[in-house]
């Protein structure tokens, strides 16, 4: 059960470490020019009382030698009957120790003045049923040998098992679960003092197998734990699988059941506690082989104790903070519990015996019809007569039953609560890594436990003597894991490593250092998270930003800023945040993505690409789009791009309505931002006089409004709108119905006074935390956003029409994708009958604020949107209702072609198109909710960006020459006005005397089409002449 590394020894290290629990000297493993520094053996607990929580270490003072590991909590199995063989020891006084692995160098690409302490941190968590386990199992020198290289810290922890890590009374008296406190208290050790290790806190991951899988993801759930970590990676275990948690009265009773058996004649909690405090460990241990009643094979684990676990599993996976996850399985779980061996199987040796284990009648009604039917189930097909197929069957049912179901369920649940969720299964067998075992196996094959040597280095089953392939394995293995510690969900070249910029760049603002993207022999250099604005709090909280001062030290630049805090009812629904924490104070800030490179054609300036988020105007940031990715997209084909926050939700449009308060502060940042472009960009070769502003959705109405104020519109030349627009309804809403909402909102709040003055001086004093709360507020004006622009006459004086009439002629390129509405099957995966649906969203996009005869406009919507579809045929009712109605048409693409034309009308040069690319591997577990898939709101932004927005974005080969497509006619709109690729003139200028003739984005070719979708598009453009919020805000007609 060695470690490929354990013939190696490690020299004590010549340097103390003056960590902040106390001075220690651990030891040195050098693999060839690198080296990683090892702590064992630090105490991040005192002594255990025998069933009470853990206490934090007292710090020391005096030198603390670190170069052995500390003992584990006594217990049965293997280990104890192993420990002389393997050097192990077991000390319940002073079993709760953990170890650190730290690279020696600190790596350049997490360093900054902000963080100067900035490796991400790897915490594992050893399985063995609950019963069993000790972080001295694992050799050190292997370990140090794999993650650790990859740039990351490991921390090891002991914590206490069996009765001792999960004893319980059922009842106040003791909850149990112990072991999770034990970890949680070895989390907040970590973040206290993991920086004397040059650790970052803010990123860390838990991550274990089988046990340590199933702790790892119930203490994602636990408020006492989750928030002390990222991200999880549950291998071969989670929190829904049947040995994860007991009912606290079931848990309870098997100890009862113990005691009884062994002598205990009064039971109460008081007296069953005591007798447990007065027993010897050995005869504890002999818990582990002792029959009890409840379901289930393993005697001890965590229960729902109401105190570690304050509510239900499901709910507090609901509640808690959203994580990447990763979740895994081995391809035959179940072959190494069917090991004729009482070591490995306590389980039964048939279906029929293990299902009489695993299900009782305390989990399920009628016990004998669900044990029959498994053994009908997973015999059908089979000769009962041929052993090796029973056989495999039952290992089969083994590893369904115990494992994958529950990993399954909890990959799926994690996904519809909101987190990031990647999910494995490891086939990869090396057939001689069982050793003597093996010689046990039905058949050789990936089975439960192999795939962690290949993270550790240690064996398992057998000493690790790694095969060529077996390398190959485990460094596949460590740069996974360690690219998902690192980075999380992100784009296609999230997995690798920006270099920290050695050299200072003097800019205008100040001098900053930033990262380095290499792509081939090509270049980019990127600087990120640069403040434009002085942070928009105290006095300029819900005002008008105002430029940042310049700075004299240098600022690290190396890390996106934070986002906005974001609110409002879209924001609900859809949530951005990866594992940054919101900022008020410090959320605008801009990043530069610059080519290197000299460029043939742009001798001196580069042209400048600005992208705008979207995000309904309540959330999402700058940071949601990967570095590395946006720097390999559109910077090399020889242009600059900034991306930029703004304040969205209540802190970006919030209004009163009048002019005490007219709103509309996201605008003023992006303006101000523009004005930062204006002033700063030719020092990072950028052209000022050659700016594109380009967003989408949310993003594509601003661009728009940004191109039609008197304030901002002479601050660039170009527009890119996609998927939106400024004439489009949720774009923008009258100062009067814009006010309502948010006085409504207010008073939601609490909010008592009657004028602007006293709304204004109540909002400034409320905590953000209060003021993003939008739970039960129905939004009285039409439209599904609470928060929107709006007719201010301040930063839009005039209405829009007026405004582009009068603003100067720009190159203006807008579009949509194919099938915007199938977005909204994804986000809302409304369980609501397809007519009842329809007729609920025409009301709702259409409230007594569009018009006084709107009652009739709506039921004429609802009989033109379901005509010729026979309401039994729900499918197709489905499939038509996402395809065509009012999500695509309502929302995007009437105002789309109405846009267009009015742009043309008044002289400006237009660039019509339909983006209908779409590759189906794309959408990731989005699928199994859309009636079809398409190309479809925001599948676009992934060959622009290079993020995936549905899943992680693994591009094709198709999709490689998509990127190259696409940034090639953005990047050559954005140099010339002319989105043409090189060498083409397919795409022609919109005629506005052929309002609906676009140019269809797909691949290998796009082509020109006439016509989309005509008898819609004329039906919508009727409704929205009635529409007397459009009318007004458009045109200036009520």
């Amino acid at each position: 059960m060695g470690g490929f590394l354990s013939h190696l020894k490690p020299e004590i290290n010549s340097e103390i470490l003056e960590a902040t629990c106390g001075p220690i000297r651990g030891y040195v493993y050098k693999h060839k020019n690198k080296i990683v520094d090892g702590y064992l053996g630090i105490p991040f607990a005192k002594a255990p009382k025998r069933f009470e929580k853990p206490v934090e270490a007292e710090t020391w003072t005096e030198v603390k030698y670190c170069t052995k590991y500390g003992p584990g909590c006594p217990q049965g199995g293997v280990f104890e009957q192993m420990k002389d063989q393997l050097g192990l020891s077991f000390d319940e006084s002073n079993c709760l120790t953990l170890n650190v692995f730290a690279p020696r160098k600190k790596s350049e690409n997490y360093v900054s003045s902000s963080n100067p302490n900035g490796f991400p941190v790897m915490l594992n968590i050893y399985g063995g049923g609950f019963e069993m386990g000790t972080s001295a199992a694992y050799d050190d020198y292997s370990i140090s040998g794999i993650l650790p290289l990859k740039d990351v810290i490991i921390v090891t922890a002991n914590y206490r098992v069996g009765v001792l890590g999960f004893f319980t009374t059922g009842d106040e008296k003791c909850h149990g679960n112990l072991a999770l406190w034990d970890l949680t208290l070895a989390l907040k050790w970590v973040q206290k003092h993991i920086r004397s290790f040059g650790g970052d806190p803010n990123n860390v991951t838990v991550f274990g197998c089988s046990a340590g899988g199933v702790c790892a993801d119930l203490l994602t759930l636990s408020t006492r734990s989750r928030d002390l970590f990222q991200k999880c990676i549950a291998m071969s275990g989670s929190a829904d699988c049947e040995m994860a948690c007991r009912s606290k009265a079931n848990q309870a009773l098997i100890f009862k059941e113990f005691a009884i058996e062994n002598g205990c004649s009064q039971t109460d909690s008081s007296n069953l506690m005591k007798w447990y405090q007065e027993q010897s460990i050995e005869l504890l241990n002999k818990l582990s082989t002792f029959k009890f009643s409840p379901s289930g094979f393993m005697s001890c684990g965590p229960n729902a104790d109401g105190d570690f676990f304050t509510e239900s599993l499901d709910e507090l996976r609901k509640n808690a903070p959203k994580k990447n996850f990763i979740f895994g399985r081995t391809e035959f779980e179940g072959l190494i519990m069917a090991v004729p061996d009482p070591i490995y199987s306590r389980i039964g040796d048939s279906i029929e015996a293990s299902s009489k284990k695993l299900f009782k009648l305390d989990v399920v009604p009628k016990p004998e019809d669900v044990h029959e039917k498994l053994e009908n189930w997973y015999s059908e097909g089979i000769d009962k007569s041929d052993v090796a197929a029973v056989r495999k069957r039952f290992i089969e049912f083994l590893g369904d039953a115990v494992f994958n179901v529950g990993i399954l369920n909890s990959a799926q649940a994690a996904s519809k609560s909101g987190n990031h969720v990647f999910l494995y299964s490891f086939d990869y067998c090396n057939p001689d890594g069982y050793g003597p075992l093996g010689n046990l196996l039905d058949f050789k094959a990936s089975s439960h436990g192999n795939d962690f040597r290949y993270i550790f280095g240690s064996g398992g089953y057998d000493t690790f003597v790694p095969t060529e392939n077996d390398f190959q394995m485990m460094e596949s293995m460590a740069t996974w894991f360690s690219n998902f510690s690192n980075y999380g969900m992100g784009g296609h070249l999230s997995h690798l490593k920006r270099e920290r910029n050695q050299e200072v760049f003097n800019s205008p603002c100040g001098p900053i250092r930033g990262n380095i993207y290499r792509h081939g022999d090509k270049i980019v250099n990127g600087y990120l998270g640069i403040p434009y604005a002085a942070p928009p709090i105290g006095d300029l909280r819900f005002k008008k930003p105002e430029p940042a001062d310049n700075w004299n030290e240098i600022k690290d630049c190396t890390e996106y800023g934070p986002r906005s805090p974001q609110s409002g009812p879209f924001a609900e629904s859809i949530r951005f945040e990866k594992e940054d924490v919101a900022d008020e104070a410090n959320c605008l800030t801009l990043n530069v993505f610059a080519p290197t490179w000299e460029s043939e054609e742009f001798k001196e300036k580069r042209p400048v690409m600005v992208y705008i988020h979207g995000g309904g105007f309540e959330c999402s940031a700058s940071r949601d789009y990967c570095d590395y990715s946006l720097s390999g997209t559109l910077p090399l084909k020889d242009v600059i791009v900034v991306t930029m926050n703004y304040r969205i939700g209540i802190l970006g449009f919030f209004t009163t309505g009048d002019n005490i308060f007219p709103g509309n502060f996201a605008l003023w940042d992006l303006t101000l931002g523009l004005k930062w472009i204006q002033k700063h960009i030719s020092a990072f070769g950028g052209d000022p006089d050659n700016v594109t502003i380009l967003g989408q959705s949310a993003g594509a109405a601003l661009v728009d409004i940004l191109s039609l104020s008197p304030h901002s519109r002479d601050l660039f030349q170009r527009v890119i709108v996609m998927s939106g627009g400024a004439l489009c309804e949720y774009a923008v809403r009258t100062a009067e119905s814009e006010g309502d909402v948010c006085k409504q909102f207010a008073r939601h709040l609490g909010f008592t006074g009657n004028d602007s003055q006293s709304l204004l001086d109540w909002i400034q004093a409320q905590p953000i935390e209060e003021i993003i709360k939008m739970k039960g507020f129905e939004v009285p004006a039409s439209g599904i956003l609470a928060y929107t622009p709006n007719l201010d006459g301040d930063f839009l004086p005039k209405p829009l029409d007026e405004l582009r009439k009068e603003s100067p002629k720009k190159d203006i390129m807008l579009g949509f994708t194919e099938h915007e509405g199938l977005f909204f099957e994804f986000l809302l995966r409304d369980p609501t009958p397809p007519l009842e649906a329809l007729r609920r969203n025409i009301n709702t996009f259409y409230k007594e604020d569009s018009g006084a005869n709107f009652d009739d406009v709506r039921k004429k919507m609802f009989d033109f949107y379901t005509r010729g579809v026979e309401q039994s045929n729900e499918k197709k009712l489905k499939e038509r209702i996402v395809e065509v109605r009012l999500f695509a048409d309502a929302l995007f693409t009437a105002g789309i072609f109405e846009n267009a034309q009015n742009c043309a009308n008044y002289g400006n040069d237009v660039w019509l198109y339909v983006f209908d690319y779409s590759e189906p591997s794309g959408f990731g577990p989005q699928r199994e909710f859309a009636s079809f898939v398409g190309a479809t709101h925001a599948t676009d932004l992934r060959y622009i960006l290079g993020e995936g927005f549905y899943s992680e974005f693994k591009p094709t080969d198709d999709e490689i020459k998509m990127i190259d497509k696409i940034t090639e006619i953005y990047s050559n709109f954005g140099k010339y006005g002319n989105p043409n690729e090189t060498g083409s003139q397919e795409w022609e200028r919109y005629n506005p005397e052929h309002q609906r003739r676009h140019y269809r984005i797909s691949y290998p070719r796009g082509n020109m089409r006439d016509e989309y979708c005509p008898e819609r598009m004329e039906y919508l453009k009727e409704v929205r002449k009635n529409n007397k919020n459009l009318e007004t805000v458009v045109y200036g007609r009520s």
